[in-house]
């Protein structure tokens, strides 16, 4: 949120930061000798990922209005094939020197390559000519501080919370309590009533809180959060299903594993890529409805049968796919109902700080289900058949630990090659219940999604020619930069 109430007045300078960290974290984790080392530098590239996302206002400030879903559309067609295809490429890179580390070389390149190019093509106005009477230094002591760390201290607590509950400790424990409501207590209570306290002064707040009023720029934002909730989610659940199930069977080979995992991916990107042709023929209403219609009936549909491997796969992608649609759709429409389109960086950055806010929240409720249905399914499939091999009772709890990958079977005391065989198909049904379940809490979010996509309008028409912001050559700030010192200069001497 930060990076996007601030770009209005800084613009390009940031987005050159945020593609020099992730160029630094990459080049950190190309060279990592540590496991925390790798979190370093995935932190870094985390960070840097809040300014990449605003791509998308970017685009929509610098060509007329009617182009802009079309104009994103290219921009996701750029990505290809680090973006559809990041699964495939990252398993491909382990046979060649350098394996895991190959991710981060690719990185790199592609960093110096966007910080490069941002400095070289993107030259919006400049701070002094969008403020030539305030400085810099005063709009950063101004800016509301105690807003970004009471929105992001409350968020990362609750998330926090939330990934605890039923994996580390029980729901009903005392730390996921007290993570869940302090946190929930700061984002819902303090936060606001303290950005509504510091709006009646007369301060800027961090939150815009009049688009907080606006319905179809609400109904826009959050649905660019759950729709990427399906994204980031089922991009992290659905490949332990590939790998565990059908590699795990010898359904797929080591080879298709890249291919079969970034399924998600690869179907949430094409229809990002194609989401202005859709919305060209349909307008953003029909297109966001249908759509979420498509994408809440196939992605519940996957918990059917897992075991299906052509059906389960064959409702995967028309699901993602249909919403890569509502995401990039949604997206894009929260830059058209604004009072005015000078907002669109307070806009974008409210947007895109929801899509955050809720993906974030959609990737820990589909983690925590999966990990605590695992409890449940584990020992009601793959102890039964232990117990009957001859495992001892108390080696049960390491046994489901080295199965899940958060042990070692050699840790397990009294397990044998024969016992380790036996529980491996056990476990398979173990985790297929898990994840069915999974898909089917997807449909708490899908859902909403289908419910918001109601509240979309069609664009005005009278504003589809109107460009709001311009780009310039560096000769035009030098010529502005002299005669904005010529006019200080005659202002002094006035004086």
């Amino acid at each position: 949120m930060y990076r996007s109430v601030r770009s209005d007045n800084l613009i390009s300078r940031f987005f050159i930061i945020g593609s020099g960290l992730a160029l630094i974290g990459s080049i950190i984790g190309a060279t990592a000798q540590n496991v925390n080392t790798l979190i370093a530098a995935e932190v870094l590239i985390g960070i840097a990922v809040a300014f990449q996302q605003s791509f998308f206002w970017v685009v929509a400030e610098i060509v007329p209005m009617k182009w802009r879903y079309i104009a994103n559309s290219y921009c996701y067609l750029m990505t290809t094939p680090t973006s559809p295809l990041a699964a495939r490429v990252a398993y491909s890179f382990q046979t060649y020197p350098g394996k895991w580390r190959n991710s981060f070389y690719f990185l790199i390149a592609i960093n110096a390559t966007s910080m490069i190019s941002w400095y070289l093509f993107y030259h919006p106005p400049t701070f002094s000519m969008l403020h030539r009477k305030k400085l810099a230094k005063e709009l950063l002591l101004h800016f509301d501080w105690i807003g970004v760390i009471l929105f992001s201290g409350g968020l990362a607590i609750f998330i926090f919370g939330l990934n605890w509950g039923g994996v580390f400790y029980p729901w009903n424990s005392p730390q996921v309590i007290s993570m869940m409501v302090v946190g929930g207590v700061t984002l819902v209570g303090i936060l606001p009533a303290y950005e509504i306290f510091i709006s009646k002064r007369g301060r800027e707040t961090y939150l815009p809180l009049h688009l907080f009023k606006n319905i179809r720029f609400q109904s826009a934002a959050w649905n660019t959060g759950i729709a990427a909730g399906v994204y980031y989610g089922f991009a992290l659940v659905f490949p332990q299903v590939v790998t565990v199930i059908y590699y795990g069977r010898g359904e797929i080979s080591e080879y298709d594993v890249g291919t079969q995992a970034g399924m998600t991916a690869m179907a949430f990107v094409f229809a990002q890529m194609c989401h202005g042709f859709i919305v060209w023929f349909t307008g953003p209403k029909w297109a966001m409805i249908g759509s979420a219609i498509i994408g809440t009936a196939f992605l519940t549909a996957c918990a059917a049968d897992l075991d299906n491997r052509a059906m389960t796969e064959t409702f995967l992608v028309i699901g993602a796919y249909a919403m890569g649609v509502v995401e990039s759709v949604s997206i894009t429409t929260s830059t058209f109902p604004l009072r005015s389109q000078e907002e669109i960086g307070q806009g974008g950055g409210l947007s895109g700080s929801t899509r955050n806010f809720v993906s974030a929240i959609a990737v820990a409720v589909y983690t925590a289900t999966l990990g605590n249905r695992l409890i449940q399914t584990i020992p009601q499939e793959v102890y039964p058949v232990a117990r009957n091999q001859g495992l001892a009772e108390s080696s049960l709890q390491a046994l489901a630990n080295a199965l899940q990958g958060t042990g070692s079977y050699s840790a397990v005391p009294g397990l044998t090659p024969a016992i380790q065989a036996a529980v491996q198909e056990p476990y398979r049904v173990a985790f297929k219940n898990a994840a069915s379940t999974v898909f089917l809490v997807s449909l708490a979010f899908s859902g909403t999604a289908l419910i918001l996509s109601f509240f979309t309008t069609n664009n005005d028409k009278a504003t589809e020619d109107y460009v709001a912001g311009g780009l310039h050559g560096t000769r035009e700030e030098k010529e502005f930069a002299k005669r904005a010192h010529a006019a200080q200069k005659a202002e002094g001497e006035a004086q």
